[in-house]
């Protein structure tokens, strides 16, 4: 089984759509094709002077492709296609809402009918929706215990009651890391306690003939990214996804995928800095990098991201990392995760900084072929047995009802715990979030990958061998803390995360699974 056990199931992954999902859209008719995202009225990216809105259609082989552009050339006057994707049964298209088949009626209301719902060689089309930034956590805004409150309103409040059986309930912060548990940690130090130490990483390939994908916000041209040689490991086919025409690094040059921001910079460093002070050395300072930037200081679009995978794909990449995420589903980005799995990628999503607000695993790390990523201390004391989960991480599970993912993402959950608050590297600088955790997560993965492990060993080794910590809820990080040592060796711990938990950390999960069903209720009462 891929996985999901347990359901049998910010920097980084915040809460990036604010369209609520428990508001319905008024509608008179059905409508198979769109999707329930796409219905929803997100922020969608416009496209020419009548600012039309944009989608992702998917469609099962190139005659249905060649018919759907067919459509749009000779049957409306809106659509024409805006990005091709090479390796993907998926187009990004412009169409008005009216030719989609969506119209508005008095008062407001939606009618739908014809337009895309006529095309049975349309799978569906999902909103090409803009994404917030992922903003990283600063130091002055690390959160007290006194401050952590979650938000819940009065009829979630009742229903939560109904499940646990008491008044008021609040999650047992006790084992949660917060400002005073998260003192500033070199990536060494974040390393170490990941079973990635220097003499671990000394023993293994680092990352040759590894080939590692980003997708975030870009990079910047430092000679931490150079190999042995003084020959830049950015490879020529980083593209800006953000710009029109969607220009390379081989077309013009390395500035063409700069990162005002250094969000994308951090995460690149994180997983393959090669720095003369091994303080701030990655976890495989031999891998290639490609650099997808879908993101920029504005956030990003549904479509954009989508080709960064595609990219992933042509370039036989080995691991691609998303420290990105949204608390809505997007078929599109969950079916090109899948194709990307189906071609060898192995891929790790920051699971979210936002447990006090939507809480639950964030899109894509909800989706089936992401590995979700929660974020951990580096205890002052080096100990990983008193490592703690970050406050602000997404658990699990997830209820399935909020997201309009059809209940696909019911059930997920942060799989993985990996260092992610107050992690120093020089020269990016010292970064929180889920962000920070799933780099090190994909560095992990690299070096697995360079001693020849594929998609489907990574993903078994990284999970079995898991360090489990009494600190950690099982909605919180099913299977632990990463232990690359021991994936490396093949090696299994005596316990299960389950077996070591707290009492606190037992009441964390069962708080965490009433809530998941309280918010479920809530959806299923109100409509």
């Amino acid at each position: 089984m891929f996985r999901r056990e347990f359901i049998k199931a910010g920097a980084g992954a915040t809460a990036l759509i604010a369209t609520p999902a428990f508001v319905p859209v008024p509608a008179l008719g059905s409508h198979d094709t769109l999707t329930e995202f796409a219905l929803s009225d997100p922020e969608i990216d416009p496209y020419g002077a009548d600012h039309n809105p944009s989608f992702v259609g998917s469609y099962d082989d190139a005659d249905d492709r060649e018919a759907f552009e067919a459509w749009l050339e000779d049957d409306t006057d809106t659509g024409r296609i805006v990005r091709e994707y090479d390796h993907l049964d998926q187009t990004a298209f412009t169409l008005s809402w009216s030719e989609a088949g969506v119209s508005q009626l008095w008062g407001g209301l939606e009618h739908r009918s014809g337009g895309l719902d006529d095309l049975t060689y349309l799978e569906f089309a999902d909103a090409n929706a803009i994404l917030d930034h992922p903003e990283p956590i600063e130091p002055d805004d690390l959160v007290s215990e006194s401050a952590f409150s979650l938000e819940t309103g009065w009829l979630e409040r009742q229903l939560l009651a109904l499940e646990l059986g008491q008044l008021d309930a609040e999650p047992d912060i006790d084992g949660l890391a917060f400002d005073d548990d998260a003192p500033e940690s070199t990536l060494r130090e974040a390393r170490r306690l990941v079973g990635a130490g220097d003499g671990v990483l000394e023993d293994t390939n680092r990352g040759d003939g590894v080939t590692v994908i980003v997708i975030d916000t870009g990079i910047e041209d430092r000679s931490i990214y150079e190999d042995e040689n003084g020959d830049r490991r950015i490879q020529p086919e980083s593209t800006d996804f953000t710009s029109a025409g969607d220009p390379t690094v081989d077309e013009n040059g390395i500035d063409t995928v700069s990162d005002a921001d250094g969000h994308g910079d951090w995460v690149s460093a994180c997983i393959l800095a090669d720095n003369d002070d091994d303080r701030y050395s990655g976890f495989a300072p031999e891998a290639d990098l490609v650099t997808a930037k879908a993101l920029d200081e504005d956030g990003g679009a549904v479509a954009d991201i989508v080709a960064g995978v595609d990219l992933a794909i042509d370039v036989d990449a080995d691991v691609i990392c998303m420290s990105l995420g949204s608390p809505q589903w997007s078929e599109a980005l969950a079916d090109a995760l899948e194709d990307a799995w189906d071609a060898g990628a192995f891929t790790v999503v920051a699971s979210g900084n936002d447990r006090v607000g939507t809480t639950f695993t964030a899109h894509p790390a909800s989706a089936e072929h992401g590995l979700p990523v929660n974020a951990t201390n580096v205890p002052e004391s080096g100990d990983r047995d008193d490592t703690q989960i970050a406050n602000f991480g997404n658990v699990g599970p997830h209820p399935g009802t909020q997201d309009f993912s059809s209940g696909a993402s019911e059930g997920a959950g942060p799989e993985l715990a990996a260092p992610g608050m107050q992690i120093e590297i020089d020269p990016v600088g010292t970064l929180t979030g889920t962000s920070m955790a799933a780099p090190m997560v994909a560095g992990a993965a690299a070096v697995l990958a360079g001693e020849g492990h594929d998609n489907e060993a990574i993903h078994d080794r990284l999970l079995e061998s898991a360090y489990p910590v009494e600190h950690f809820g099982v909605t919180e990080s099913e299977y632990g803390l990463l232990d690359l040592e021991a994936a490396l060796e093949g090696r299994e711990h005596d316990d299960d995360q389950a077996d070591v938990r707290s009492d606190s950390a037992r009441t964390r999960d069962d708080f965490n699974e009433a809530l998941s069903v309280s918010r479920g209720r809530l959806i299923l009462r109100l409509f």
